[in-house]
């Protein structure tokens, strides 16, 4: 593995939580700070093991290849069969810069996902 120590994602509990977040409407929650945003990504062991490894991506990764990113790691797990789809394997948390997601903005859309039937927080 690298050198670099990992970085620090700060947690508070649900009721915490849940207090600061938007009483209606529709909103992308994420860990942030002022510059940067958490994203998840599953991928295959090859570009995984790469990425961890040596702190970007490279070896197997294409940029050509389009990619679902999730803003909630029990999300991304759900979504990769927790880590056992094929090609899903290793699910990496990605820091992207403000002004990368500006960029990228208009190719972001909320996803239309189908939740299982019992989709409470509990559950998960």
């Amino acid at each position: 593995m690298n050198d670099r120590p990992p970085f620090p994602l700060p947690i508070a509990s649900y009721a915490e939580q849940v207090k600061v977040w938007p009483d209606s409407g529709r909103h992308i929650l994420a860990q942030h700070d002022d510059d940067t945003m958490i994203v998840y990504q599953a991928y295959r062991p090859e570009i995984g093991h790469f990425a961890a490894e040596h702190g970007y991506f490279g070896g197997e990764f294409k940029y050509t290849r389009m990619s679902w990113i999730k803003p909630n790691f029990l999300w991304m797990m759900y979504r990769s069969d927790w880590g056992r789809s094929q090609g899903q394997e290793v699910v990496l948390a990605i820091r992207l810069r403000w002004s990368t997601q500006s960029q990228s903005r208009c190719t972001l859309s909320l996803p239309t996902t189908t939740w299982p039937k019992s989709s409470k927080a509990r559950d998960y």
